[in-house]
């Protein structure tokens, strides 16, 4: 992972405050009055455009700046408009329901959420009243912001947001990786201290040297400072390097594992770089002949995972279809990306109803929500297929298993798996897949025998999953040996 990972935000910034004067100074000679209108009306493209990319799930609505202009220019827009202070009662009213709100979205939001797009909204013209109602000097929200603490974590913030991320890798790679979550009062106080360190020796110093420069300057002294440390990161795991067992390099050889052949990665496995349906190879992928048994594997990655493995454990009088899209649940409630979305629709309203399928596996990174939409499912598919197989939820860890093998050997990494988490969505699935029709699978009880005692390598030297959970070819293979043994 990138210690300089963050600064991409930097040059969205940086391409808005070059392109906004320029635009401010072509409209202003074009007419006064309609600047602000002009601005609005651009904001309002933006944010649509976001929105509308946003849907398609493209990265890129995250990423480029035309995609956030609108937060910049409604920030903006608040600066060029002439406001009178709002009056005391209003003003503490405004400012207290804006950091309400903010204070919210640090809870609300997570990593599904989708963003920017108008989830944005709500953070944004939060901090944009939240400024607003600064203006009057007098309200209980002001005097906090005013306060000793608050002042210095402003002043820091911007040499803080340099250092934070070059932090966290330091200590993830040189201290210990695995407890970054836990020790984040350590980590933060680190980042702190750097960013005071930066704030007072390079940014202050070099603002007064020449105000001129002054951005360029704060840039690139803190990125010199953050590329220092990143050297000394590169030292540290060069020193680590040298002091490790032959077994633990193989280990950490495998955090740079390619799981896309043994998946069929952009043909019969979709993911974000393969955001389309169109992607999926329809004659490569469907393999349904008469007078054999078809099998379909349908999932998201934690199927796909499998795919090479159950090929493998196939005899002649069988076929394998893969069907699979990351992220992409295989229940009927079609919730995800719109590649999860059409394929899965496809896969249950024309390929199933128009083939004769044996036996259907599904397999996912199921959790507790999953389970009353995956029955429904089940309830469904009787009505097209002989079998049905769910592969119950793999086991994780909470970094990725050769990694930890490597720091820790095979004896270490128990400490780090989410055995009970994961045991208590396995107790759950086969608890209600009793009621129905299907044969589930504990995959985890193959694994383990209990938290302390899980299987992580194969043959001693190979990792069974590349990451946090996904099999390696070869994890997959010692698992299915298993599995296959009087299952189909």
């Amino acid at each position: 992972m990138s210690p300089l990972l963050h600064t991409w935000s930097l040059s969205v910034e940086e391409q808005f405050y070059i392109l906004f004067p320029l635009l401010l100074v072509w409209l202003y000679k074009i007419s006064q009055r309609k600047v602000v209108i002009s601005l609005a009306l651009i904001a309002l493209l933006s944010f649509l455009v976001s929105e509308f990319y946003l849907k398609l799930n493209s990265p890129m609505v995250f990423f480029l700046s035309p995609f956030r202009f609108w937060q910049f220019i409604v920030g903006g827009l608040l600066a060029i408009t002439y406001f009178k202070a709002p009056k005391k009662a209003p003003a503490t009213i405004i400012s207290l329901l804006a950091l309400i709100t903010l204070f919210l979205c640090f809870f609300i939001f997570d990593k599904n959420t989708l963003f920017p797009g108008a989830n944005a909204i709500a953070p944004t013209l939060a901090t944009v009243l939240l400024i607003y109602s600064g203006v009057n000097n007098t309200t209980i929200t002001y005097r906090l912001l005013c306060l000793p603490i608050s002042i210095f974590i402003g002043n820091i913030s911007y040499s803080f947001y340099l250092w934070h991320w070059p932090v966290i890798i330091f200590y993830k790679y040189s201290v210990d990786f695995t407890l970054v979550r836990h020790h984040m009062l350590i980590v933060l106080l680190i980042a702190i201290f750097c960013g005071y360190f930066s704030y007072k020796y390079i940014e202050n110093p070099l603002r007064s040297l020449n105000k001129k420069l002054l951005p360029f300057s704060i840039i690139i002294g803190s990125l010199v400072l953050s590329g220092f440390l990143c050297i000394l990161m590169l030292f540290s795991i060069d020193f680590q390097s040298k002091n490790i067992s032959d077994d633990k390099k193989v280990f950490a050889s495998y955090l740079d594992y390619e799981p896309g052949k043994v998946q069929r990665l952009g043909t019969c496995f979709l993911t974000s770089i393969h955001n389309d349906f169109s992607y999926f190879d329809k004659d490569l992928c469907v393999e349904l002949e008469e007078n054999k048994a078809n099998y379909v594997l349908i999932g998201d990655s934690h199927a796909a995972h499998w795919y090479s493995s159950l090929r493998a454990h196939m005899n002649v009088n069988q076929t394998l279809t893969q069907v699979n899209a990351s992220g992409c649940k295989p229940i009927l409630s079609y919730e995800g990306h719109s590649r999860c979305t059409d394929l899965i629709r496809w896969a249950y309203e024309s390929l199933f109803l128009s083939n004769t399928i044996d036996t259907v596996i599904l397999s996912a990174r199921w959790t507790n929500r999953d389970i009353e939409s995956l029955k429904d499912t089940i309830l469904y598919l009787e009505e097209y297929t002989r079998t049905i197989i769910v592969l119950g939820p793999i086991l994780e860890y909470e970094q990725d298993l050769p990694r930890l093998l490597a720091v820790y050997g095979e004896d270490g990494v128990s400490k780090y798996n989410k055995y009970k988490k994961i045991k208590s969505y396995d107790d759950l699935y086969r608890t209600e897949l009793l009621k129905t029709s299907a044969n589930y699978i504990s995959v985890i009880d193959i694994i383990c025998e209990e938290k302390k005692k899980c299987i992580s390598t194969v043959n001693g030297n190979i990792p069974l999953q590349f990451d946090y959970g996904h099999l390696t070819g070869e994890g997959a293979n010692l698992l299915m040996d298993n599995i296959k043994k009087g299952t189909f």
